[in-house]
């Protein structure tokens, strides 16, 4: 289900880059400057195959060693790391949040997951994992 949303999410706010890049370019805008705004060549199908880049990011962000395969994807990790080294940025946080919620989601033992992080993550990993858990679940606080 939460890919599910995710999915719509992704789809919901190009829709929205979409009409307000047709606004900019009604008005004038030059498309070179909308090209360098959209960044179109990071674009990225959700359909694609994750790659050595997201497992990598993912083990920066959560302080995790570089993979043995780091190829060429180590700029990736430093800035997981990057963020991992400061975890009170609203962004790190709530990433870093959902991350572990989503492993606590199939954990046997929630809170075990969560002992790790700040309290302002933990709060929102709490939060979080509490609408990803089964109903009867009541072992989070």
């Amino acid at each position: 289900m939460v890919l599910y949303r995710l999915g719509d999410a992704i789809d919901t706010l190009s829709q929205i880059t979409r009409v307000v890049t047709q606004v900019y370019r009604e008005n004038g805008r030059a498309e070179h400057d909308l090209n360098s705004y959209l960044q179109p060549l990071q674009e990225r199908s959700r359909t694609d195959s994750l790659d050595d880049s997201d497992h990598h990011y993912l083990a920066g962000l959560l302080g995790r060693p570089l993979p043995a395969d780091n190829g060429s994807a180590t700029g990736l990790y430093d800035w997981g790391r990057s963020e991992a080294e400061h975890p009170d940025l609203p962004e790190v946080v709530n990433t870093r949040a959902c991350l572990y919620a989503l492993r606590a989601s199939g954990s046997e033992e929630p809170e075990t997951v969560f002992a790790s992080l700040n309290e302002p993550t933990r709060a929102v990993a709490r939060a979080v994992a509490q609408h990803l858990l089964p109903p009867c679940d009541d072992d989070l606080p």
